[in-house]
């Protein structure tokens, strides 16, 4: 509505007030920086969620993107970055990679696990952790085409338990060996297990190591350990007996449980006084009367 003035001018009608509508971002939500920029909060995603790509929160979280190939070059320059920021943007362009371009990112592939295992030594456990959960996206997607990168990777995630760092980065390790575990080739799971683990100084990383390895034959099943070419089935046997008398508490708890796994089988005796001296069966003796003990009680009763 207009009204005169006192010169009888008439004034512009004002325009009506319309509320806003929000701006359309350019930059797609998997380049948002934390959940505190975003004017609506929402529940951020448990610890480990990376490991369920196909879950409605990751696949909110990351889209598809409009340029495979591009972003993939993209990611690989903001990983070369010393700005940390810029990392962790091109590790969310490799997880998106990982979830909705599979077959871009193997193209690169081995470069781009180079880059993640420099970052998985990094000094800031956000970048560090960071790398962690994409190493561990890679063997959830990708599989036994991750096979040629087990050897590097898996020896970076375990090597990295021995570094002083927060409760929930170590998690984050433990989370992605058990994405390799679960997902990777048999061979090659155990050899950077026990070529990495066995051996190490550090309890920590030879805890880890046992851990794996016992989820290994949980997964496959002591009767394929036992059954499998004598180039494998040996060196596994010398390792858990190893294990089973290692002087740290978690690495013993896990050899002796798959020695008593293995014991059962029928062929196991046989086996492995084959392969293992007399002097050190005679050691090993009070670890078999113990799995019988138990034979028939909680397998998972602590041998120690």
């Amino acid at each position: 509505m207009t009204k005169p003035t006192d010169k009888g001018e008439t004034m512009v009608p004002a325009p009506p007030n319309v509320p806003q509508t929000k701006m359309i971002k350019a930059i797609p939500k998997l380049f948002k920086h934390t959940a505190r920029a975003v004017s609506k909060p929402r529940k951020k995603p448990v610890t480990g969620s990376v490991y369920k790509p196909r879950t409605s929160t990751v696949r909110k979280e990351l889209q598809p993107l409009l340029n495979p190939v591009e972003s993939l070059s993209h990611c690989l320059q903001q990983m070369s970055s010393d700005d940390w920021r810029k990392k962790i943007i091109g590790m969310k362009i490799i997880q998106a990679l990982t979830l909705h371009h599979p077959q871009t990112l193997k193209t690169k592939l081995h470069q781009v696990c180079s880059v993640l295992i420099q970052e998985v030594k990094n000094l800031r456990s956000a970048v560090a952790c960071e790398a962690i959960s994409t190493v561990g996206g890679l063997y959830v997607n990708l599989q036994t085409a991750m096979d040629q990168e087990v050897e590097r990777t898996g020896k970076a995630l375990l090597l990295s338990m021995a570094q002083n760092r927060a409760a929930f980065c170590k998690k984050q390790t433990s989370l992605a060996l058990d994405a390799m575990v679960k997902n990777c080739s048999l061979t090659q799971i155990v050899n950077v297990l026990l070529n990495t683990g066995l051996m190490h100084p550090h309890a920590v990383v030879r805890a880890s190591m046992a851990q794996h390895l016992h989820q290994v034959v949980e997964r496959v099943g002591a009767a394929r350990i036992l059954t499998t070419e004598r180039s494998f089935t040996d060196p596994f046997l010398r390792a858990v007996a190893k294990m089973s008398m290692d002087a740290a508490p978690d690495v013993r708890h896990h050899g002796q449980l798959m020695f008593q796994e293995m014991a059962r089988q029928r062929d196991f005796m046989r086996q492995w006084e084959k392969i293992r001296p007399e002097d050190e069966r005679l050691q090993l003796i009070k670890i078999i009367n113990k799995v019988r003990r138990v034979k028939n009680g909680d397998s998972q009763s602590r041998l120690v």
